[in-house]
């Protein structure tokens, strides 16, 4: 890995020595409109910044046997003002389990995209920072009986319907 040449040092500006990378320097000085060789000679480094990303949602729901949970949200912290750098979330993820219950939520890793991504690395959410709530689903029935003249009888269904709750513990 071969440091990148850089010189005078004095005039630091925007274009020169502003990314991640490895740079050579010499330190000069200008007197009187001469320059000079100061023999102070350097390498330095710019390291890439860490960036993550906050306000993670993990979508809370009613019970359905699966553990796939809808992922929304999050924030990407830390980015300097002007960068083309933004985060690629994951829409879903998995909860620990599909019983009804607080679950903590694993996401694939999440990756950066934009022009300005070699300056920085990103740090994946801590594990138990995303969390959900599958809740008891609620049964329900119908009962259906057509309408008949007295007979004394109690009158039978015609026609049952609904959905059960296979709640697990």
């Amino acid at each position: 890995n071969n440091p990148k040449q850089w010189n005078d040092f004095y005039s630091l500006s925007e274009e020169k020595a502003k990314n991640v990378g490895t740079y050579n320097y010499s330190l000069k000085v200008v007197y009187d409109g001469t320059e000079y060789d100061t023999g102070l000679d350097g390498i330095f480094t710019i390291n890439p910044k860490e960036l993550t990303i906050e306000n993670i949602i993990a979508e809370n729901k009613i019970y359905n046997t699966n553990n796939t949970i809808q992922i929304s949200g999050g924030t990407l912290v830390g980015v300097v003002d002007g960068d083309d750098v933004s985060a690629i979330i994951p829409e879903t993820g998995t909860s620990e389990s599909s019983d009804v219950g607080n679950w903590i939520v694993n996401i694939d890793n999440s990756t950066l995209t934009g022009n300005d991504i070699d300056n920085y690395t990103l740090i994946q959410p801590a594990y138990g920072s995303i969390n959900t709530e599958i809740s008891i689903a609620t049964p329900s029935l119908t009962i259906s009986c057509e309408d008949k003249i007295y007979d004394g009888e109690v009158p039978t269904p015609t026609k049952v319907s609904g959905e059960r709750s296979e709640e697990r513990h």
